[in-house]
């Protein structure tokens, strides 16, 4: 889980209106890159648009699911923020990541059939909304 602090450091317009990106340090080679669109629609602050990581020539290393980056303002609550619904579907180690699970945690529940999932080349796929159901604590903002 990423969290990113408005305002933050080193937050630029891109040349719209809409949108801002900002560029947090994750170590000494590689940064966290997010796009986020302004006031997308009713009743939220941003949409996440992109969110990648990069490395010092800005060239995209991964690309990461908007459910792993949480936005906060500078007291540290959380920031309404929507994404594109395609990142709704998520990979086991996304889950894994985003609900703090042990490695492999998703992956047994899939194939068990505790948890409605299916598989693309290879991958299980999971809904957000399922995952969520089942790991999420009352007290996460995730």
């Amino acid at each position: 889980m990423y969290t990113i602090t408005l305002p933050a450091y080193d937050w630029h317009k891109d040349g719209s209106e809409r949108a801002i990106v900002s560029r947090m340090a994750l170590d000494g080679t590689r940064a966290l890159e997010v796009t986020l669109i302004s006031n997308p629609f009713e009743g939220a602050g941003y949409e996440i648009y992109e969110a990648v990581v990069v490395d010092e020539q800005w060239t995209i290393l991964e690309y990461v699911n908007p459910h792993l980056v949480r936005l906060v303002d500078s007291r540290g609550s959380p920031v309404v923020t929507r994404h594109h619904p395609l990142w709704d579907t998520m990979t086991t180690g996304e889950v894994e990541a985003l609900f703090g699970l042990a490695d492999g945690t998703a992956k047994k529940a899939c194939q068990r059939g505790q948890l409605p999932c299916r598989k693309a080349k290879g991958a299980w796929l999971i809904r957000y909304e399922d995952a969520a159901a089942r790991w999420q604590r009352d007290d996460d903002s995730a």
